[in-house]
């Protein structure tokens, strides 16, 4: 007669893969990787925890773009048996950004900081940029007000926010610089006497516009082109700018000087004439100007002249 045996085979499956969740912040793709396969083993990835078809079979897997956190699921197979080892749940974690800030812009003259500013977040939790994208916070200033360099261009920063996790998209501050007015002219003063009053007068723009300082300190209501000094008994620096309302310009210098102020020396002078006679005198000859700045025109003579007989 004819005898059979029948054989059982049992399919061992491998052990179940090691995988660890990974997370991101707001949408996008992310890479699961599992471990534990070797030899003639594969990995299975899945987006259903039973049945359903594998979507990829190697240790890296990357997900399709994500809003949500979404479960994946990845198992081993042992490709000599097609024995399948239970599969395990695998995060891919979508962390929500918080919301980005309400940026605050503001101006200032040229060559100075400014201050931008933003809310929407908490102190210490502000991250500022020079740059909309990539780039590195400035790690010195994290609060809501943003002290910029020294400017003389308007210049754009960004602002962000982080919950700790995430980073909240960048939003525009604008840092607007307000051009200089150019420094005005000044005419020049000559060296003049003790006790003397002067008029300095300036050019560059019109009466109201003008900010007139001695040394370094403002003199109150001096706006137009013409600063008249009185009295003056020693050497003095006045500067002048020009304001455009919020800014300006750099100051011209003007000196007052003082000079040695010494009278004319008038010489004696004898000479002899004809009754009912002329006589002509050359002052100029007679009069001794330490200065050396005698104007000729502005002599005249003053008094009675007086005279002798043989």
């Amino acid at each position: 007669g004819t005898s059979s045996t029948n054989f059982v085979v049992t399919c061992l499956p491998p052990l179940p893969p090691l995988s660890n969740p990974v997370s991101r912040c707001g949408t996008g793709t992310i890479t699961l990787t599992a471990s534990g396969a070797t030899g003639t083993q594969e990995y299975r990835w899945y987006d259903v925890s039973t049945g359903g078809t594998s979507i990829a079979s190697t240790a890296s897997f990357t997900t399709p773009s994500l809003s949500v956190t979404t479960p994946f699921y990845v198992s081993i197979l042992e490709v000599a048996t097609s024995c399948e080892s239970a599969r395990i749940s695998v995060n891919a974690i979508v962390n929500t950004p918080p919301a980005a800030p309400a940026p605050i812009n503001n101006s200032g003259c040229s060559g100075t900081s400014i201050i931008l500013g933003a809310s929407g977040g908490s102190p210490g939790l502000y991250r500022w940029y020079t740059v909309p994208t990539a780039g590195t916070a400035d790690a010195t200033q994290q609060n809501n007000a943003f002290t910029t360099p020294l400017l003389t261009i308007t210049t754009s920063y960004w602002v962000a926010v982080t919950d700790g996790t995430c980073e909240s998209a960048r939003a525009e501050a604008v840092a607007t610089v307000i051009p200089l007015p150019n420094a005005p002219g000044i005419t020049p003063v000559n060296p003049v006497c003790p006790g003397s009053t002067v008029t300095v007068t300036a050019s560059g723009t019109t009466n109201g516009n003008y900010r007139w300082y001695e040394g370094g300190t403002l003199l109150p209501g001096e706006v137009n082109a013409l600063l008249t000094v009185s009295n003056i008994i020693g050497n003095r620096t006045f500067s002048v700018a020009i304001s455009n309302g919020p800014c300006e310009s750099s100051r011209t210098n003007v000196l007052i000087s003082l000079k040695n102020c010494t009278p004319p020396v008038i010489a004696p002078s004898t000479t002899t004439a004809f009754i009912e006679g002329t006589v002509t005198i050359n002052l100029c000859e007679l009069i001794s100007d330490a200065e050396n700045d005698l104007d000729a025109s502005s002599i005249q003579a003053v008094g009675t002249l007086t005279s002798s007989a043989p």
